[in-house]
Parts: C-alpha cells; structure tokens; sequence
C-alpha cells in the first residue's frame, strides 16, 4: 500500500500542477471533472474515479482542438483525440520515436481503463476497482493534463 509520504509526493507533483493549470477559465469543464475524479478517489468510489478522469482527459484535449481549429467532432472519443494531438504535431513530429510509449499510453491507457473497469454496465457481476488502479489513472491522469496543457500554451 502506498504510504502518506508517496502520496503526499504524488498529490504535490501530480495533481496540484494539473489542477493548477485547469484553473484557467477555458479549461473550467476539465477542471470540474478532474476535481470529480478526485472527490470519488477520495470518497472510495474507484469507478466514478476512473469515468471523470477519462472525461477530464477528454476534455483538455477538446479544448485544444478547439482553440487551434483542429476540426475534432464533439464526441470524438479518446483514441481520436490522441491521434489529432500527433496529428497535429502538438507533441512535435520529430519527437515521434520518443513519444510512441507516450502515445500507446495516452491513447489506451485512460479511455481503456475507464472503458473495461467503469464506463459500461457491470451485467451480471458486480464489478470492484481496486483503490491501486484508480490512484494510478488519477496520478496518470493528471501527468497526461499536465504535458497537453503545457504543450499547448508553449
């Protein structure tokens, strides 16, 4: 289990500089969902967690897009989004090689996870997201808002 000190570390490095940079007006509606996330993370409600993150996620992404004329659909999923980021070399193309882990995280890490562990109906089974796997796509999160957000302002 991670101990306070990690987390008091995680939450300085990680969360605080993400919610930092969603307190820009633009970015009001990530800002809500990333603090969502973070109440459920808080709240022990894993699941939820893990649906705000992917809709912060989503958010920021849509926000650049917007604001660089980039022609996403309003409802593009996640997998579409990181592609216009590459697409659209907000992470610069000669960066490319460097940034393929990167991109295979970014683009199925949040929206997998979301999508196999709280972002459809359970069926049948009671579905139980352990509290280690919504810390990571929180802290994951946070990191992935941070480098956008940053790129984009840069």
């Amino acid at each position: 289990r991670m101990d306070e000190a990690n987390s008091k570390y995680l939450h300085s490095e990680v969360i605080v500089p993400a919610l930092a940079l969603l307190s820009d007006p633009k970015f009001a509606a990530a800002n809500g969902e990333f603090l969502a996330a973070h109440d459920a993370y808080r709240e022990q409600d894993y699941e939820q967690c893990l649906v705000e993150c992917c809709k912060a996620f989503e958010s920021v992404i849509k926000v650049i897009a917007a604001e660089r004329s980039w022609g996403v659909a309003a409802n593009a999923p996640a997998k579409t989004l990181v592609k216009a980021v590459f697409d659209n070399a907000l992470i610069p193309n000669y960066m490319e090689s460097e940034f393929a882990g990167i991109r295979t995280v970014l683009e199925n890490g949040i929206g997998t996870v979301r999508n196999k562990s709280g972002g459809h109906g359970a069926g049948t089974e009671v579905r139980i997201v352990p509290r280690h796997l919504a810390a990571f796509q929180l802290h994951q999160t946070g990191a992935a808002i941070t480098l956008l957000a940053e790129a984009h302002e840069s």
